[in-house]
């Protein structure tokens, strides 16, 4: 071998050399990426942090030009959880709920792996409904799994059509998802110790604790604000009597029936719990006491 072909050689090898130097750096700060995210995840103590961090942070972090959410949520649970903290769905145009497992379960693998290559047009209606103007070419789809059970989706979308290419290796979307259905659990067990402790488990309103955290929220704004506050207390007439007469069981239906009238009348800026045995009090916001009578009667 001559010494220009000895150069020639040692030319290939340098660069071959800077290649892996730089993939090594490039998988270095991924990792550095992930452990960030995984901190974050671990860290949030309620679903909307949770999701915020999932779809707005991670998307932001790893480059993503879109990224959704789907949870199987068979018996309404998690969105009843947060429609009860006011949660603004009209805000997370990612986040997907399906009433099925067999609905999504029917557009994974076979062995549950995760799910990469070009999107079709039914996978794009499926994993990103609501991205019709911009729609991703290529995907990422990764199971989500809690206790062996499938529990939702994270959904990866980019306009490049090589991003995502079956065979590449998902080391760190499997360990990333499963700390993403992990801090879903712990998120969703987390709101339902707090709905324990501010519901009324007979009507499903707040409780008189809830009212009176609110209470105190309310006053200091509307003396920030200088706007008028109003609060009703609506009691049941006769219930003692009612209750004595056809049992405490017909009892409880009527509190529940009349939780439910009240609760249809107020607005979403309102704030409504049963207060007492058959007492009911409404806190309503940026109301004078003449349009409070009004709503009373």
């Amino acid at each position: 071998m001559n010494a220009e072909s000895l150069y020639d050689e040692n030319t290939k090898l340098k660069r071959k050399l800077s290649a892996f130097v730089k993939q090594a750096k490039e998988n270095e700060q991924k990792y550095l990426r992930l452990n960030a995210n995984i901190l974050r995840l671990l860290a949030a103590n309620d679903l909307s942090t949770l999701f915020n961090i999932i779809l707005s942070d991670y998307r932001a972090d790893a480059k993503l030009d879109v990224v959704t959410l789907t949870l199987i949520d068979a018996e309404y649970e998690i969105r009843r959880t947060l429609k009860n903290e006011g949660f603004k769905f009209a805000n997370y145009p990612g986040l997907i709920f399906v009433d099925s497992r067999y609905r999504l379960r029917s557009r994974l693998s076979d062995d549950m792996s995760p799910l990469l290559g070009k999107c079709n047009d039914k996978q794009k209606e499926f994993f990103f409904p609501r991205y019709e103007l911009l729609e991703p070419v290529s995907m990422a789809i990764l199971p989500l799994i809690r206790n062996r059970k499938l529990v939702g989706s994270l959904n990866l979308g980019s306009y490049q059509e090589n991003r995502f290419v079956e065979g590449t290796a998902t080391d760190f979307f499997e360990q990333f998802t499963s700390v993403v259905a992990i801090s879903i659990e712990n998120s969703l067990n987390q709101e339902r110790i707090k709905q324990l402790g501010l519901i009324d488990p007979l009507t499903g309103v707040h409780n008189r604790r809830y009212f009176d955290q609110r209470l105190d929220e309310e006053i200091t704004r509307a003396a920030r604000t200088q706007k008028p506050i109003s609060c009703l207390f609506l009691d049941i007439d006769h219930f003692k009597k009612f209750n004595d007469e056809y049992g405490h069981q017909v009892g409880d239906r009527v509190l529940q029936e009349v939780a439910s009238i009240i609760k249809a009348q107020m607005r979403g800026s309102d704030v409504m719990a049963r207060y007492g045995g058959e007492e009911f009090a409404v806190l309503l916001s940026n109301t004078d006491t003449g349009l409070a009578a009004d709503i009373a009667e």
